[in-house]
C-alpha cells in the first residue's frame, strides 16, 4: 500500500494551448495563468471515460450482505485484495470503458473487509478487532483512490491520493501493533505464570526514564492505562498487567468496561467504607483471590499434563469457572450491593445466581449475560462435560475447540476484571490491599517474579526454606536497596530472611536483607524527616549484605553521616548525641568502622564542648549532667 503501488496508476488530461497568453491549460478548464474561460467545444474525452466507468461502479456496487460473511476469507492474504483493487483503478485510468474489473475488485475486498466485523474468538478477540480496523481503513483509502479518477484536475486527483495515502498508511501503524500484539500473545500463552508475569514486569521497564524512581514508574503504568496516579498509588503493576492479559487473551474493551464498571458500582454503596473496613470482607477479598489464583493454576497444571486427556483438560476448566462464579464474581457483586457487613456475610454464602440476574438488570456493562454462559455453570454444578469426536459437550451445548475456548476465557474476564475493580474502588479509598494471609507460595513466587522483572531482572527460581527465602535471577547489578523494599511488602510478616542471587556474565551477587527490619523501617519512610529517615536508612543497611559486605559502600555511609549532622545542627545535645549513637550502632553492625570511629569521635567532641559551654540555668546544667554520665 505504499506509493510505489500508486504509480501505476496514471490519469490522463486533454491539454491545450491558451489563446490568450500562449500557455498550457486543461480543456474545458480556465487557464491558470490569465484565466481565460474554456472555449464551449472543448472536451476532456478521458476523462469523461474515467467519469462514466466510476458512475457505473457506484451505481452498480453492491452492499454486502451479512447474512453471507465468510469467516474463512480470513485465512487468506490481503495483498492479493489490495493489489487487485489498485490494478483494477489503474485499468480504468489507462483506458478501460467498463466498471466490471473494478466491481469485482472492489467486490472481493468489500467481501473480505466484512469477513473480519465478524467478531473472532478469544483469545483472538483483541488482534480480530485491530485487523477489523485497518482493512476498513485500506477499504476507505481505495474509494479515495477511485474518486482521483474522476477529479477535475491534477491538483484535485493529488489530494484524492493524499487522502488515500493516510489511510493506508494509518492501516500500515495498525498492523504493525498487531505485531506487537502476536508478540505479547506469545508471552502470556507460556505455561509458566513466573516466566510470564517477569516477562511483564521486564516490558514494564519501557515507562521508565533513567531518573524514574520506582514510584514515578508506578505513576507511568497507573496513567498508562488511563487513570490517576496520584488515586491508584501502588497498583500500576498490577493495572497494567491485567491490561496485557486483556490485551492478550480476553476482549480488552469488554473487560476495561467491566473494571469501571465494577469500580462505580461499588464506589456507589452508600456502605462500601464500613465493608473495606471491616475482617470480614477483608476476608472475603483475600480468599477470593486466593481461590481464583488456585482455580488458574489447576488448569494449568491440566493444560501442561502430557499424560491429561481432553475430557480432563476440560473437567478442570469447568471446575474451575464454579470457582470464579461462586467465589471472585460472588464476592465483588457482595460488595456492591451490601448495605451492611450483616447482609455482605449473607450473600457471600447464599446462592450467586440471585445476585448475578440483578447485576446483570441494573449494571449491563458488566456483561454478565453475554461472559457467564450458563452451560458452564450447569456442567460445572454436575461434571456434565464431555468430550467426543473433536468437540465439547457442555451442559447440552456442543461446542467445538475455538467456541469452548471462548467461553471458558470470558469467564475469566468477568472474575479477573471484577476483582480488578473491587481492588480498585478500595485502594482509591486509600485502603491498603492485604492478600498475604491465603498467599500461596506459587503465587508468592508469580509476584516476586514480576516485581524483579522491573529491575531488569531475570527470574530463574525461588525457594522457601522455613522463614528464609531464596530467589535466583540473571541480570546486571540492580538498585539493591529499593528492590529489597519492594520484596519486603510482597511476601508475608512469616517471611524473615531474603537471599537473592544475581548473575550477570561472570560476577555473582548475592543480597541478604533482614525483611522484618526493611518493612518496620521503610513503612512511611517519605513522610517523617530528614534526620529519621537517614537513620531509618541506616538501621536497614545495618541488617543487608551484599556479597557478605555492608550494602552501602563506605562513601555513601559517610554521605549519610554528614548529612545526619547538617540536619541535627540545631538539635538539642540529648537529641544530638541520641542520634549519632544510633547511627553508629548502625555502621558498626555494617562493619563499617571508620564511619563509627567518626560517630565516636563527634560525639566526644560534642560532650566536650557542652562540658566547657558557660552554664547559665539549671536546666541547661541538669540536661549536660546526664549527657556526661552516658
Amino acid at each position: 500500500m505504499g506509493k510505489k503501488q500508486l504509480r501505476k496508476i496514471t490519469l490522463g488530461f486533454t491539454v491545450l494551448e491558451c489563446q490568450r497568453c500562449g500557455d498550457q491549460r486543461l480543456a474545458t478548464q480556465r487557464c491558470d495563468t490569465c484565466q481565460a474561460s474554456p472555449k464551449a467545444h472543448e472536451t476532456q474525452n478521458d476523462l469523461q471515460r474515467r467519469r462514466r466507468v466510476v458512475a457505473e461502479f457506484r451505481r452498480d456496487r453492491a452492499n454486502v450482505d451479512p447474512q453471507v460473511l465468510n469467516a474463512q476469507l480470513r485465512n487468506e492474504d490481503r495483498s492479493h485484495y489490495i493489489d487487485s483493487v489498485i490494478e483494477a483503478i489503474a485499468e480504468v485510468a489507462r483506458s478501460r470503458r467498463d466498471a466490471t474489473q473494478l466491481l469485482s475488485a472492489m467486490s472481493a475486498l468489500d467481501q473480505y473487509v466484512a469477513a473480519w466485523q465478524l467478531a473472532l474468538p478469544r483469545p483472538m478477540r483483541n488482534e480480530g478487532k485491530l485487523r477489523a480496523q485497518a482493512m476498513s481503513l485500506v477499504a476507505e483509502g481505495a474509494e479515495n483512490l477511485i474518486s482521483t479518477l474522476i477529479a477535475s484536475n491534477i491538483l484535485e486527483a493529488q489530494r484524492f491520493e493524499e487522502l488515500a495515502q493516510q489511510k493506508w498508511d494509518r492501516a500500515e501503524e495498525l498492523f504493525a501493533d498487531i505485531e506487537k500484539l502476536e508478540k505479547l500473545c506469545e508471552t502470556i500463552s507460556a505455561v509458566n505464570a513466573s516466566r510470564v508475569l517477569n516477562t511483564l514486569g521486564q516490558k514494564a521497564r519501557e515507562f521508565a526514564v533513567p531518573e524514574h524512581t520506582l514510584h514515578a514508574l508506578d505513576a507511568a503504568l497507573v496513567e498508562a492505562t488511563g487513570r490517576d496516579a496520584e488515586s491508584y498509588s501502588g497498583m500500576g503493576l498490577q493495572l497494567w498487567t491485567v491490561r496485557q492479559l486483556s490485551l492478550g487473551a480476553f476482549d480488552a474493551d469488554m473487560a476495561a468496561e467491566i473494571i469501571r464498571t465494577t469500580e462505580r458500582a461499588v464506589l456507589a454503596n452508600p456502605a462500601c467504607g464500613e465493608l473495606f473496613e471491616s475482617e470480614l470482607w477483608k476476608r472475603g477479598y483475600a480468599r477470593s483471590s486466593a481461590l481464583m489464583s488456585g482455580a488458574l493454576a489447576n488448569v494449568q497444571r491440566a493444560l501442561t499434563d502430557s499424560q491429561a486427556t481432553s475430557l480432563e483438560m476440560a473437567h478442570e476448566m469447568v471446575s474451575a469457572v464454579t470457582t470464579y462464579r461462586d467465589s471472585t464474581i460472588r464476592h465483588a457483586l457482595a460488595s456492591m450491593f451490601a448495605s451492611s457487613v450483616a447482609e455482605y456475610a449473607r450473600m457471600t454464602s447464599s446462592n450467586a445466581g440471585k445476585l448475578i440476574k440483578k447485576a446483570a438488570s441494573t449494571h449491563p456493562h458488566l456483561y454478565l449475560n453475554e461472559n457467564l454462559t450458563d452451560s458452564f455453570r450447569k456442567a460445572g454444578a454436575h461434571a456434565d462435560t464431555d468430550f467426543a469426536g473433536g468437540r465439547y459437550l457442555v451442559g447440552g451445548e456442543n461446542l467445538t475447540e475455538e467456541e469452548f475456548l471462548d467461553r471458558y476465557l470470558a469467564y475469566v474476564e468477568s472474575a479477573v476484571s471484577m476483582q480488578v475493580g473491587v481492588t480498585s474502588a478500595a485502594v482509591s479509598l486509600g485502603l491498603d490491599i492485604d492478600t498475604n494471609r491465603y498467599l500461596s507460595p506459587r503465587d508468592r513466587e508469580v509476584a516476586i517474579a514480576g516485581l524483579i522483572g522491573i529491575y531488569d531482572l531475570c527470574f530463574e527460581d525461588l525457594r522457601e526454606d522455613g522463614s528464609t527465602i531464596r530467589v535466583d535471577a540473571r541480570g546486571p547489578e540492580s538498585d539493591w536497596m529499593p528492590l529489597a523494599a519492594s520484596i519486603s511488602g510482597i511476601v508475608g510478616d512469616h517471611i524473615e530472611d531474603l537471599k537473592l542471587r544475581v548473575t550477570d556474565g561472570g560476577e555473582t551477587y548475592t543480597l541478604e536483607v533482614h525483611l522484618p527490619t526493611v518493612r518496620i523501617m521503610s513503612g512511611g519512610i517519605e513522610d517523617v524527616p530528614v534526620r529519621e529517615a537517614i537513620l531509618r536508612m541506616a538501621d536497614i543497611a545495618s541488617l543487608s549484605r551484599l556479597n557478605r559486605e555492608s550494602i552501602l559502600p563506605l562513601s555513601t555511609w559517610s554521605s549519610m553521616l554528614d548529612a545526619l549532622e547538617k540536619e541535627l545542627e540545631h538539635a538539642q545535645p540529648a537529641e544530638w548525641i541520641r542520634s549519632l549513637r544510633r547511627f553508629r550502632a548502625a555502621a558498626a553492625e555494617a562493619g563499617m568502622v571508620q564511619v563509627a570511629s567518626s560517630c565516636t569521635n563527634a560525639i566526644r567532641a560534642r560532650r566536650r564542648s557542652i562540658s566547657l559551654a558557660p552554664l547559665n540555668c539549671r536546666e541547661v546544667a541538669s540536661g549536660s549532667a546526664r549527657v556526661l554520665k552516658r
